[in-house]
């Protein structure tokens, strides 16, 4: 029997040029199930579209720059999306430590500076953390006041409810 790389590499070769990255890592990902149920094994390696155009990299399909380009557009098409990588979600709140409103430690959440409705996408840079209730309390707001900088609360009479606005650079 075949190790699960070795087995990767003949699926690509077998499906190289016949179907999209897409589809070979769903190909590659069932033999990694099947694999590991006829073990007995719990965890099943996973494949994606990134890690095909790697492989086809390295058997000479594409070039190393093509591989890579493909996961930058891939990343910057997820990172468009509202919802944030599991990853990256914790990235930002290990990085901020706390509510970056009233200082709560529990029931963290992450919250996009400029909203994707603005144009913002879903990495480290544009996050920040907010506890459940702040969460709430913001919901709807698209000021995009980043609450790592200095930051004041405003009434505003024309919508009945509390404003943010950065008041340093």
């Amino acid at each position: 029997m075949r190790t699960w790389v070795e087995e990767t590499k003949q699926i690509i070769i077998k499906l190289w040029g016949r179907q999209s990255a897409e589809e070979i890592a769903g190909q590659v990902n069932l033999w990694h199930q099947r694999n590991a149920q006829a073990k007995g094994k719990a965890k099943i390696p996973v494949t994606t579209a990134a890690g095909v155009m790697y492989q086809a990299a390295k058997l000479g399909y594409i070039s190393q720059a093509e591989a890579e380009a493909y996961h930058k557009q891939r990343k910057k098409v997820q990172a468009g999306k509202r919802r944030v990588p599991v990853k990256v979600r914790d990235a930002v709140i290990q990085r901020d430590g706390r509510c970056l409103l009233c200082g709560a430690l529990e029931d963290l959440r992450v919250r996009h500076i400029v909203a994707v409705s603005k144009g913002g996408i879903s990495e480290v840079d544009n996050l920040q953390t907010v506890c459940a209730a702040c969460y709430q309390s913001l919901k709807g707001s698209t000021t995009g006041a980043d609450f790592r900088k200095p930051y004041k609360k405003e009434w505003c009479g024309h919508c009945k409810r509390y404003h943010y606005k950065n008041i340093a650079g």
